[in-house]
């Protein structure tokens, strides 16, 4: 015959506590979403690189005393890491940034356009940002803000 421990668990309670582990992972995952804070961690690398291109691009009006010209009406990150060759030759800036998500995407781009007298800069984000003053619009998936400057009639980036 065959002699029963009574040490241990048996197989119905570790399949109870597995279960109760499951339910509170999957209850813990509904609250923290991670897909929406990694989202978040890439848009605030976008806003750093919003400002660093700003910065970039003031910095080059005060030396030069235009702002630089375009080489296309919508220059973008998706043609490689020399999208604005003007801004990059002129050691302003020493790597133009890219979207952190890298896609072929042309809603999570980088764009700049400029007269020499206006610019614009235009980034798409994930998540929704229409309460930031730079917002103008959400299209095709993505929350667009627009950096640069805004007169009368609005300029480049239009009007506020």
């Amino acid at each position: 015959m065959i002699k029963r421990s009574s040490e241990g668990f048996t197989l119905i309670e570790l399949l109870i506590v597995i279960a109760i582990i499951g339910v509170l992972a999957a209850g813990l995952l509904a609250v923290v979403d991670p897909l929406t804070q990694m989202a978040k961690g890439r848009d605030s690398g976008r806003r750093s690189d919003a400002k660093q291109l700003v910065d970039a691009v003031e910095r080059y009006k005060i030396y030069y005393g235009v702002y630089p010209d375009s080489t296309c009406w919508w220059c973008s990150s998706r043609s490689g890491t020399n999208w604005l060759p003007v801004l990059l030759g002129s050691k302003e800036i020493k790597k133009l940034p890219m979207d952190p998500k890298n896609t072929a995407s042309p809603e999570l781009t980088y764009y700049y356009t400029s007269n020499g007298a206006d610019y614009c800069i235009q980034i798409g984000f994930e998540i929704n940002v229409a309460s930031d003053p730079d917002y103008r619009g959400y299209w095709n998936s993505t929350w667009k803000l627009r950096y640069g400057p805004y007169g009368a009639s609005g300029g480049l980036c239009g009007s506020r």
